[in-house]
């Protein structure tokens, strides 16, 4: 089968760029794809180039990725693009999370009773962290101080770390909570004597499974030849590391990634596993994928100018063939109030509210908007959160 003709007979004309990608077969690669080059399309082009021009049977090749919506979203796609040959065969592609492929092997090979994150859990995570920090320290933790606890928790865990080794600076900068030590410590010991595990147990133990049981590695070894990781930017490092146990000795291992858009490092997100790809893998190949097809030459000309101010980063160009559009305007303010109301007075001179959008950090920075929306009776929605804190008997 001609491939590239298939493709094109699709509506797709593949770039250079991405027609390198999508024709690599053996071996490591590293694909730094800049916002909106096609990276999705790209990646299951390559698995349907691996399946059907290259006979590598579709349950032999295993797709992770950071989120659901990405690993459906991939799936997706992959069964759009090749919708008539799929039905021809028996194709059973794996697109998954990270999370997900872990849990299968704690399913598997691991003792525990209940998941304490999920729904129907009799005791959840939230509950015993917070009865746990009241005992020790005597009072309530906020909700602040509660996100900060829960993230330097997962910073540990996903970056291997053993708690009692780790020096008091260094945990101080890691999780300004008091007692986190201890709490950390009394945590694990609850969740060990009853059974239970959380989010990121799943990837402490699965990584402990795979490095300490060589008959359970292998069986995983040989099940998947090839392996890719998308969102690669946003990996830590138990997940690298289970990534890596599963590659070997073959190292057909794809990376996809754009190292500019690392933002979860409070996560314990591990970019350097990215910059540091030749020394790991000699042989590897770094593909570029730079044009841009999502926006104009005014956001992308700036967007290049800011991210030179990160010096730890892949030298890239990023590039669009759209026109300019309109220019931007940056806005200087003096503090969060100012910031407030200025969005305000810019949605009220808005012809339509629903025209406009607000993008914030984190979900605590969005009580102080939803409080002034409230107050100068703009609608609103907010996606994926209920407004709890405002809706609370209490408030």
């Amino acid at each position: 089968m001609n491939f590239t003709e298939y493709i094109r007979k699709k509506g797709m004309k593949l770039t250079e760029q991405q027609d390198k990608i999508a024709n690599h077969v053996d071996g490591p690669m590293l694909s730094l794809a800049v916002p909106g080059a096609g990276k999705t399309t790209t990646t299951c082009i390559r698995v349907g180039n691996l399946i059907f021009n290259h006979g590598i049977p579709s349950e032999r090749i295993l797709t992770m990725t950071f989120s659901r919506a990405s690993a459906k979203d991939m799936k997706d796609r992959f069964n759009s693009i090749f919708k008539d040959l799929i039905e021809e065969s028996n194709i059973k592609t794996h697109f998954s999370t990270i999370h997900s492929f872990a849990y299968d092997i704690v399913r598997k090979y691991y003792k525990y009773t209940e998941m304490i994150e999920s729904k129907d859990a009799k005791e959840n995570k939230t509950q015993i962290l917070k009865k746990m920090y009241k005992s020790i320290t005597g009072e309530y933790i906020t909700e602040d101080k509660y996100e900060e606890l829960t993230t330097g928790i997962s910073y540990i865990k996903n970056k291997i770390l053993d708690v009692n080794e780790v020096e008091d600076e260094v945990l101080l900068e890691i999780c300004n909570v008091d007692a986190f030590r201890e709490v950390f410590i009394r945590y694990e010991s609850y969740k060990s004597m009853n059974g239970y595990i959380d989010y990121d147990d799943m990837l402490t133990i699965s990584y402990n499974i795979l490095n300490s049981n060589e008959k359970i590695l292998r069986l995983y070894r040989d099940r998947y030849d090839y392996l890719q990781l998308d969102e690669a930017q946003d990996t830590s490092n138990v997940q690298f590391s289970i990534v890596e146990l599963l590659a070997k000795p073959k190292n057909n291992i794809c990376y996809v990634a754009d190292d500019d858009q690392s933002i979860y490092g409070f996560r314990a997100s591990e970019v350097s596993y990215l910059l540091d790809f030749k020394e790991k893998y000699p042989d590897g190949i770094i593909y570029f994928m730079e044009q841009n097809f999502r926006s104009t030459k005014d956001i992308i000309e700036l967007a290049n100018e800011f991210i030179k101010g990160n010096e730890k980063r892949y030298s890239k160009n990023m590039f669009t063939e759209k026109e300019y559009n309109r220019p931007l305007t940056i806005i200087n303010v003096e503090d969060e109030k100012e910031e407030l109301n200025y969005i305000v007075e810019k949605i009220k001179e808005a012809k339509k509210f629903d025209d406009n959008a607000v993008i914030y950090r984190n979900n605590l920075l969005s009580i102080p908007l939803v409080d002034i929306l409230y107050k100068n009776d703009i609608p609103f929605y907010i996606r994926e959160q209920e407004n709890k804190f405002f809706n609370h008997w209490v408030v």
